[in-house]
């Protein structure tokens, strides 16, 4: 049975005859991307079915009857779902949670209508997780009297470690994912080799992203790492700093503008190398859509966080030194290694698109039901 027909069978199983994405709907917050992907997967999972997709912006009288209907929203900034109505006879995939609107969900939770998921920061079960991430503070501050204990593992590939649920909490944590659905990376597989062999008149080093005040010193090593390895750096993001620009402006192709979609998997599948660098905040703890993304779309995975590596050992190149990690990835021609590349893609094609996150998701709620 392929996933997005199991994926309809527990839909009906808890009675869902719509999905909703709410919210996000403009391109006005980086979680703009994840609802979009959420949708096109929920898209291709409910096509040649009764069940109905929509994507609703937060607006007053958006949503008028949400009965019988699934709803995916975002809180954890506390103004994208103000609109959003609560009823018993729906059920809601809530992202995050702010203190100022965690209560409102509340009563729909212990009415088993409500889950709650966020994106992987570290482990939940320790300590220093609740007390150093800002993300994870309604786990434990916002629910007074649950116990980090009460978070368990969730058995995955390589036998690493990166999704976690609690029962008591209704919390599911993993990662984001490639916003391709399966059958698109196998169609970017197939046409590799055109890919490749147009790659090799690039000597970019591309990222796609923002450079803020939580990577921009590593942001300044790859820029210059690009030039030792040979390559110039090309960044470009909705958002970056300005001092930054100026000071890099002359030797790195700088942007600040958003993409599209398709320009994204283009710049990606274009360039000599695309790394998902991270910040040194990050490391350890997030696991970025980037790195997902850039495997599927062709270009060779490359981190400098050692938990993206365990996750994904044997498809990704790691180095702590962003140096270090271009400079191999150039002498060992990483990004020409075709069967490396496809197996990768696979990989991920296998388990990380949402997809994936979703089948989590809706396997939870209902056995949580």
């Amino acid at each position: 049975m392929s996933k997005p027909v199991e994926i309809v069978k527990k839909l009906r199983s808890i009675g869902v005859g719509r999905v909703i994405i709410y919210g996000l709907k403009r391109n006005n917050h980086t979680h703009h991307f994840i609802h979009s992907a959420f949708f096109n997967a929920f898209s291709q999972i409910c096509a040649n079915t009764d069940i109905s997709v929509e994507w609703v912006e937060d607006h007053e009288g958006s949503l008028p009857e949400p009965e019988g209907a699934l709803i995916l929203a975002y809180c954890l900034s506390g103004w994208h779902d103000t609109h959003l109505p609560l009823s018993e006879n729906a059920f809601y995939l809530v992202h995050g949670t702010s203190k100022n609107h965690v209560t409102r969900y509340f009563d729909l939770a212990k009415a088993r209508r409500v889950l709650f998921f966020d994106e992987h920061r570290g482990d939940p079960r320790l300590p220093k997780v609740a007390e150093q991430n800002v993300v994870a503070t309604h786990w434990y501050t916002d629910r007074p009297g649950v116990a980090a204990a009460s978070f368990s593992s969730i058995e995955n590939p390589n036998g690493a470690t990166w999704e976690y649920a609690s029962d008591a909490l209704r919390t599911v944590v993993t990662t984001w994912g490639t916003d391709l659905l399966p059958d698109q990376v196998k169609a970017q597989s197939a046409k590799l080799e055109a890919v490749l062999e147009a790659r090799r008149s690039n000597r970019m080093a591309v990222f796609v992203g923002s450079v803020w005040t939580r990577n921009i010193g590593e942001m300044a090593l790859f820029s210059d790492a690009a030039k030792l390895a040979g390559l110039s750096a090309h960044i470009v993001g909705g958002w970056i700093d300005a001092e930054f620009a100026q000071r890099f402006g002359a030797s790195a192709k700088i942007e600040t503008r958003s993409v599209t979609d398709d320009e994204n998997r283009d710049l990606v599948a274009g360039s000599l190398l695309a790394p998902a660098i991270q910040g040194a905040g990050q490391l350890n703890s997030y696991v970025p859509c980037r790195i997902f993304k850039n495997i599927s779309y062709g270009a060779f995975g490359l981190t400098n966080n050692p938990l993206v590596r365990d996750i994904m050992p044997a498809h990704v190149k790691y180095h702590p030194d962003i140096a270090g990690l271009l400079k191999v990835a150039v002498g060992e021609e990483l990004s020409f290694n075709i069967s490396r590349l496809r197996e990768a893609m696979d990989f991920v094609a296998e388990h990380h698109t949402y997809l994936n996150r979703i089948d989590l998701l809706l396997g939870r709620f209902r056995s949580w039901s």
